[in-house]
C-alpha cells in the first residue's frame, strides 16, 4: 500500500496514520533509491536546508517514509512492503555520532572550565570585591599609590568593575595614574560604561590622555585573549550539546534521559530551562519545579528575571488547565487572551504560547525567531587634537610624600629627557621621555625629605626647571 499525504495535513491532525507517529516525531528515513539530495528527508527540499538525521526505525510497528518528489508531501509505505534497502542504525550527514559528541562536550567543557578557573585566579588576584573597595577608599596619596601599584602589577587582569571605579575617581589617584591604569588594560577603551564615566568626570582628563587610552580599541589584551579562548571552548561545547539533542530528539524512541544527561552539568540558563521542560514532558514535575526554583536563586539580569517570571507563569497556567481537564487544542477565548500576553514577549516562552495558539487556529503569529540583542548605537571615538595644552611643565602635588605628577607639553621639541637632582646636585632620577606631551607619575616615597629640582631637556639643552619638596 502506498499513500500520499500532505505533510501539513499530518501536522495539523496530530495523530498517527498507518502506523506513522505524529508529525513532530517523523524519522528522517531515506528509502528512495534516487540519489537526488532533495530526497534525503522532508526538510531538505530547499537548497541549504539543515537536514534531519534518521536514527531508529522499527519495521514491526512503524510505517516507513519516503520523500515524495512533490515538495511538501510524503509517501507512507505499508510495513509489509518488501524494500531492499535496510534501515541503518544511524544515518549521518557529515556529522559526528552521539559518542563523538559526548567526547567533544566533555573535552571542550573541561577546557572551558579550566580557562575560566585560571582567569578567575588572575583577575583582581581572585578577589574583585576587595579590589573595588581598595579603589573606592584610596583617597589619600599614600594609600592611592599602594592601590595603584597593585593594579599595575596585575595588569591587564583587572576586572571591569575595578576599572569602572578607577575611571570615576576624582580624589586620590592623579590623572596620570588613571590614564596609566586604563591604558594598561585595553578592555577599558572598549567599555561603554568606562567611556561614559570619563565623559562625566568633574575633572576631565586632557584629550591626549583620552587618545592614549583609546589606543586599546585596536589592541587585544591577555585577559581579552583568554576570554576569547574560553568563549570558543564554550561555543564548541554548546554546539556539540545542541547537535546531540537534535539527533536524540529526531529518534522514534524516547531518549529524553540521554538528552537530559547531555544538557546537565553546564550551569547554562538556557540548558536548565530545556532540562526542566524535558522533566515536565516525562511527567516528573517535581524535578522540573526544583530546577526552576533553583534558577530563581541565581543572580539574573533584569531581562532574565522577566523571562523567568514569564516561564513560571505560563507553566503554572498550563498546569492549571491540565488539572481542569481542558483540551489544549480547544481553548476558550478568555484562555487564548491569556496566551496572547505571553506570545508577544521576546523570549523562549513566547514560542510555546504561539505553538498553542496555532493549534487553536490562530495563525496571526509567525514562528518566533530570536536573535541576540545588538547595540542600537555604535560609539564613535574620534582622536582629536588636545585643546588643553599647557605652556611647558607643571608638577603636583607640591609638597608631596608618595608620588609626583609631571605634566608637560613640549610638542615643538624632540628627544626629550627628564632629570631630578637634590640640593647637593646629586642626580636621583633620570629618564627619557617618549612622548612630546604627557603626564607621568613618579614614585617619591623612598626619597629623603627636602627640596628637589626637576628639569626637562631637549637635545641636551635645558628647557625648563621646577622646584618641589618632599615631606613625610
Amino acid at each position: 500500500m502506498v499513500l500520499n499525504i500532505d505533510a501539513a495535513v499530518l501536522k495539523d491532525a496530530g495523530t498517527s496514520i498507518t502506523g506513522i507517529k505524529e508529525y513532530q516525531y517523523l524519522t528522517a528515513n531515506r528509502f528512495s533509491e534516487n540519489p537526488n539530495p532533495a530526497f534525503v528527508n522532508l526538510y531538505n527540499n530547499d537548497s541549504g536546508a539543515f537536514p534531519f538525521r534518521y536514527i531508529h526505525h522499527n519495521d514491526a510497528t512503524d510505517g516507513r517514509l519516503s520523500p515524495n518528489v512533490n515538495i511538501g508531501a510524503i509517501t507512507v509505505i505499508g510495513t509489509n512492503q518488501n524494500i531492499t534497502n535496510e534501515c541503518p542504525e544511524i544515518f549521518l550527514v557529515n556529522e559526528p555520532d552521539i559518542s563523538t559528541l559526548g567526547d567533544i562536550k566533555e573535552t571542550k567543557g573541561d577546557l572551558f572550565n579550566q580557562t575560566l578557573g585560571t582567569l578567575g585566579d588572575l583577575v583582581d588576584n581572585g578577589n574583585t570585591p576587595q579590589m573595588v573597595n581598595w579603589v573606592q577608599t584610596a583617597n589619600q596619596p599614600r594609600r592611592a599609590v599602594r592601590v595603584y601599584f597593585k593594579i599595575m602589577q596585575q595588569a591587564p587582569f583587572t576586572s571591569d568593575a575595578v576599572l569602572e571605579e578607577v575611571s570615576k575617581k576624582e580624589v586620590g589617584f592623579s590623572k596620570g595614574m588613571i590614564r596609566n591604569i586604563l591604558r594598561q588594560h585595553p578592555q577599558a577603551a572598549k567599555s561603554a560604561q568606562i567611556q561614559e564615566n570619563l565623559d562625566n568626570r568633574i575633572s576631565q582628563l586632557p584629550q591626549f590622555m583620552r587618545n592614549q587610552i583609546n589606543q586599546g580599541l585596536n589592541t587585544i589584551g591577555a585577559k581579552e585573549q583568554m576570554e576569547l579562548e574560553a568563549n570558543t571552548y564554550k561555543k564548541e561545547r554548546d554546539e556539540a550539546i545542541n547537535q546531540a539533542v537534535l539527533l536524540l530528539g529526531a529518534d522514534t524512541l524516547d531518549r529524553s534521559d540521554e538528552m537530559i544527561d547531555f544538557l546537565s552539568g553546564t550551569s547554562e540558563l538556557g540548558f536548565q530551562y530545556r532540562i526542566a521542560n524535558l522533566y515536565d514532558q516525562k511527567g516528573e514535575t517535581a524535578l522540573a519545579t526544583a530546577i526552576l526554583a533553583d534558577i530563581g536563586t541565581w543572580e539574573l539580569s533584569e531581562k532574565e528575571t522577566a523571562d523567568h517570571v514569564a516561564c513560571i507563569g505560563l507553566r503554572s497556567l498550563l498546569q492549571a488547565w491540565e488539572a481542569e481537564g481542558k483540551d489544549i487544542a480547544l481553548l476558550a477565548e478568555e484562555d487564548l487572551d491569556l496566551l496572547h500576553d505571553y506570545a508577544v514577549q521576546p523570549n523562549i516562552t513566547a514560542g510555546k504560547a504561539i505553538a498553542i495558539l496555532r493549534q487553536n487556529g490562530n495563525t496571526d503569529y509567525p514562528e518566533p525567531v530570536y536573535f541576540p540583542e545588538l547595540p542600537t548605537e555604535e560609539r564613535r571615538i574620534v582622536e582629536v587634537q588636545d585643546n588643553d595644552a599647557i605652556s611647558a611643565i607643571s608638577v603636583y602635588p607640591n609638597p608631596t610624600s608618595t608620588y609626583l605628577n609631571v605634566r608637560y607639553d613640549l610638542s615643538r621639541y624632540e628627544s626629550l629627557s627628564l632629570q631630578i637632582v637634590d640640593m647637593t646636585g646629586k642626580v636621583v632620577h633620570q629618564r627619557q621621555l617618549n612622548q612630546s606631551q604627557d603626564e607621568i607619575v613618579l614614585i617619591t616615597e623612598n626619597y629623603p625629605t627636602g627640596p628637589y629640582i626637576l628639569s626637562i631637556y631637549a637635545d641636551n639643552q635645558l628647557i625648563e626647571s621646577k622646584k618641589f619638596n618632599i615631606t613625610k
